[in-house]
């Protein structure tokens, strides 16, 4: 019995070491976050464009504004081009005119059939320019059933 159980566990960790083999760190993309909690939440979204840009959006807040009378945590959907270096246009803190606010935590991200970025966001969903971070369109959805949040939206082959 005790001879199945090391053929099993062999088998089990030759296989694990083959598929972690597959792997290999490419660049390493960083953000941080204003809540100085150690691995606050991170990272709750990656999608990468057709250019090669990779786009993340932290759950956390990462920057602050000046609200009426005091600081307004705010997030940021963050844009590295192939090598490593902030997009032209990252971070991305206003789409459309909606402020990236924490009250509207970061609920997915993807691409859709051409490319471009859908960004979801407690009760909304943007769509954005993949070449220039500029809003493309924007729905958002009642609070009236009951205050859930969407997911990260997607998009088939035909939009």
């Amino acid at each position: 019995m005790t001879k199945k159980i090391a053929i099993v566990l062999v088998s089990l960790l030759l296989t694990l070491s083959i598929a972690l083999a597959q792997w290999t760190e490419k660049k390493t993309y960083s953000y941080k976050s204003v809540l100085r909690i150690a691995n606050a939440f991170g990272t709750h979204g990656v999608a990468v464009d057709p250019e090669g840009k990779v786009w993340i959006i932290p759950f956390d807040a990462t920057d602050t504004s000046l609200g009426s009378s005091a600081l307004v945590k705010r997030r940021e959907i963050l844009v590295f081009n192939p090598n490593g270096t902030k997009a032209s246009f990252s971070p991305i803190k206003i789409i459309l005119g909606d402020s990236l606010n924490n009250d509207n935590t970061s609920r997915g991200i993807n691409t859709d059939s051409d490319g471009n970025i859908l960004f979801s966001s407690f009760n909304r969903i943007f769509k954005i320019n993949y070449k220039t971070g500029a809003g493309i369109a924007k729905v958002e959805m009642s609070v009236a059933f009951g205050g859930n949040s969407v997911t990260a939206a997607a998009s088939d082959s035909a939009g």
